[in-house]
């Protein structure tokens, strides 16, 4: 967690310095920043909230969809298996 939360932080500082944000696909105000500055103004018990949530959403989605779904499509065989579990994570997550 603290290494994608450096990864992160690295790629906004970096993306700012060069000023490469319309480069890589950011018309408006960077999503990053807002959110940087948001997490900033939590109490300490929301911050841990928002990070809890956070992993366990990542989890959740990691093992429905790349552990039951795709699993459950395997059969099919793995590209078909792939291509249809993303699918199926596109449209739940739109």
């Amino acid at each position: 967690m603290l290494a994608e939360l450096f990864l992160a932080a690295l790629a906004v500082a970096l993306l700012t310095a060069l000023r490469s944000w319309r480069q890589v696909g950011f018309r408006a105000l960077p999503v990053a920043w807002v959110a940087i500055v948001n997490i900033s103004r939590m109490r300490f018990e929301e911050f841990v909230l928002f990070l809890a949530l956070a992993c366990i959403i990542g989890f959740v989605e990691e093992v429905f969809f790349r552990g039951l779904i795709l699993q459950a499509l395997a059969p099919m065989g793995l590209w078909r298996a792939a291509i249809l579990s993303s699918i199926v994570f596109a449209r739940c997550t739109c």
